[in-house]
Order: C-alpha cells, then sequence, then structure tokens
C-alpha cells in the first residue's frame, strides 16, 4: 500500500517538475510570438505611411500639371503670375 502511495507521489512531483522545466519554453515562445507580432505591426506602419506619402506625392504633382497646361491668359485670368513661365 506504501509503495503505491510513493508512486503516485513520484508521479506527481514528476508531472510538476516536467511543468516547471516547461515553463521557460512556453514564455520564451510567448515573447517570441510578441516580437514579432511588434515587428509585423511596425513594417505594416511603415507601408502605410509610404503609401499615404505616394498617393500625397501623386496628387500633388497631378495638379501641378494641371496648372501648367493652362494657357498663359488663363493664368493671368486667375491670377497665377507665380506659376508663369
Amino acid at each position: 500500500m506504501t509503495s503505491n502511495t510513493i508512486q503516485y507521489g513520484n508521479s506527481n512531483n514528476s508531472n510538476l517538475e516536467n511543468r516547471a522545466l516547461q515553463q521557460p519554453g512556453w514564455f520564451t515562445n510567448m515573447i517570441k510570438r510578441l516580437d514579432r507580432l511588434l515587428v509585423r505591426a511596425q513594417v505594416e506602419s511603415a507601408q502605410a505611411r509610404f503609401k499615404l506619402r505616394y498617393k500625397h506625392q501623386q496628387q500633388a504633382e497631378s495638379r501641378q500639371d494641371m496648372v501648367r497646361s493652362l494657357p498663359l491668359e488663363e493664368k493671368l485670368r486667375l491670377g497665377m503670375y507665380h506659376f508663369m513661365d
């Protein structure tokens, strides 16, 4: 009877020891996952900023092209003296 209790007690202890040994691995995995999540968020943020900057640049160039294509009389009528060639 006592041998069963000892074996049961040892098996419980070994399960706890196994869990204790697995904990650092679990924490390491969580840290790695958080790190990957943060890196992915930073990359997506940088891509969004680049796309927004590129969009604004394209819009500005489009407006400048429209103004440059106006005839001289129209530029004078609208008071766009600084856009005159």
